[in-house]
């Protein structure tokens, strides 16, 4: 599993459409300019029966986790370029373990076999597949995302559109049912060492600021 450097993040939601919200951050004093095409993330989240990481996220642990297949593009058919994701927050510091994995065919039948399979033929560290004995697939989500860099200062900045939510099961998926939100997602992503230029850029952005968590949002949403 590699591991990525740690970094600051801070999330805003708004409800203006995206052509606001772009035409809003090129105008930042930062000089954000596009750096990728847009593209659709989907993710498979992982928990524990009861829902531990989600509670641990609930209630601000020192230390909290999530779990979850990624990958790009579209959401039924072959996927190829799929990594499995330990999101780690420790306080407000973020990193990722990230390993990929092997080819796989995601469908609307596939069960946690389909997931398992693509997880235990990739060359994973031993404590992955230990951790997977515990864990079960409980939320897919997807959504469209914009991203920008701040020119010469080493600060990203992403807008997350088209928001859906499907419970996702063991076995016995469908996936016919959806949830969609409209609020878009602004995330400012930026090194231990940029603090003051992310201050910056955040005090000029006319956006609330949240603790807003994907998958914590997609469990309230589709559990009871």
């Amino acid at each position: 599993m590699k591991e990525t450097p740690k970094r600051f993040e801070r999330k805003y939601t708004s409800q203006l459409n995206i052509a606001q919200i772009t035409r809003i951050v090129k105008t930042n004093n930062v000089c954000f300019t596009k750096t990728y095409e847009d593209r659709f993330i989907n993710n498979i989240y992982f928990d524990t029966p009861n829902f531990k990481n989600y509670e641990d996220n609930i209630i601000g642990s020192a230390t909290r986790y999530k779990v979850r297949i990624r990958w790009y593009g579209e959401l039924f058919g072959p996927v190829k370029n799929a990594q499995l994701e330990y999101k780690i927050k420790q306080g407000d510091l973020g990193y990722k373990l990230i390993g990929r994995l092997q080819p796989f065919e995601f469908q609307r039948e596939s069960t946690i076999h389909t997931l398992l399979k693509a997880i235990n033929h990739a060359q994973l560290p031993k404590y992955v597949s230990n951790d997977f004995k515990q864990l079960i697939p409980t939320l897919l989500n997807r959504y469209k995302r914009k991203y920008f860099e701040g020119k010469q200062h080493q600060v990203r900045l992403t807008i997350d559109d088209d928001q859906c939510f499907y419970k996702i099961k063991k076995y016995n998926n469908t996936f016919l049912q959806k949830i969609k939100i409209y609020d878009k997602v602004i995330e400012v992503k930026y090194d231990l060492n940029k603090e003051e230029v992310a201050n910056r850029i955040t005090s000029s952005l006319p956006f609330r600021l949240s603790k807003n968590s994907k998958y914590v949002n997609g469990i309230e949403l589709l559990y009871d």
